[in-house]
Order: C-alpha cells, then sequence, then structure tokens
C-alpha cells in the first residue's frame, strides 16, 4: 500500500487558513508548544472545501477533515497543524489517514530567523486490516541561498 499525501508545509498552513476552504475553528485550551504558550484551536473543513488529496492505489480521495492549530497569540504565529481526514467511503483502501507538522523559528545564516517546519508525521491504515504505515519526516540543516545580479543596458552596437 502506497500513500501520496498531497500537502506540503507551506502549502498546509495557507490552504487551512484560506477563506475558500472554510475551516470552522473554536478555541479550546492553552497549551505549551515549542517552549511557547500557544492558544490551540480545534477545526473542521467540509468535503466539499478540501483541497487535501489521499492517494492510495491508484484512486484518489479528498476527504472532509478536522483538527487542532496551535497558534503563538504574541507572534500569531501557526507552531502545529495537527489534522484527520473523515468520511473516507467504503472503497477507499483506507479509513484512516492523520498528519502532524511541527513549525519552529530557525535562523539562516543571518540575524534573521524564519518559521519553518522542523518535524512532520503521517499515519495511514489499510481498511480492515491492522496495517499501518508511518512516515515521519525530521527537517533540519536549512540553508539560506542568495545571490546578486546586475542587468546593464547599451545601446545596440552600430554596423
Amino acid at each position: 500500500m502506497r500513500l501520496v499525501h498531497r500537502r506540503v508545509f507551506g502549502t498546509m498552513l495557507i490552504d487551512l487558513l484560506s477563506p475558500a476552504t472554510a475551516a470552522q475553528f473554536h478555541y479550546r485550551r492553552e497549551e505549551r508548544q515549542s517552549g511557547v504558550m500557544t492558544k490551540v484551536y480545534d477545526y473542521s473543513v467540509k468535503r466539499e472545501n478540501s483541497h487535501w488529496q489521499i492517494i492510495m492505489s491508484g484512486q484518489k480521495y479528498l476527504p472532509a477533515y478536522k483538527g487542532s492549530i496551535w497558534i503563538d497569540p504574541a507572534t500569531a504565529r501557526v507552531l502545529r497543524i495537527e489534522m484527520q481526514g473523515v468520511g473516507f467511503p467504503e472503497e477507499f483502501p483506507t479509513d484512516d489517514v492523520e498528519s502532524a507538522m511541527d513549525y519552529q523559528f530557525t535562523r539562516l545564516g543571518d540575524a534573521k530567523q524564519y518559521l519553518l517546519p522542523v518535524h512532520a508525521e503521517t499515519i495511514s491504515c489499510q481498511r480492515g486490516s491492522d496495517f499501518c504505515s508511518h512516515n515521519v519526516i525530521d527537517f533540519r540543516n536549512y540553508h539560506k541561498y542568495s545571490g546578486e545580479s546586475t542587468i546593464t543596458f547599451t545601446d545596440a552596437i552600430k554596423k
């Protein structure tokens, strides 16, 4: 069983907060995350607004999903997102897909810090069995690349 999870760090966050997704948020509690006291909100997204594409065994499905989001109230930055697909059809090869992404401020070669993903996990279970896959990704050794260029315009060479 191979799962293709069509969400990556930035797009997961952008899509969840997009008006087109129409996520419904509800405050749950305060909780410490990555050393920061955060506000935790539960959310849900209806299937008709979902952009979370799950591909398994040649089948594609965009499920409704629910989860939680951890927000640093001092900076309004998201530090963690959890999501769980709900309502998979009986003919789809899985009935459970869950994903989590942790973000932290990371210094990249200069004095500036950037909010970047540092850890992600995805779990999916094959329908009707105890077979589950657990994918863990740790993001590290980030590098900032930059360059400079100059464009000079001159008159055309006379023949």
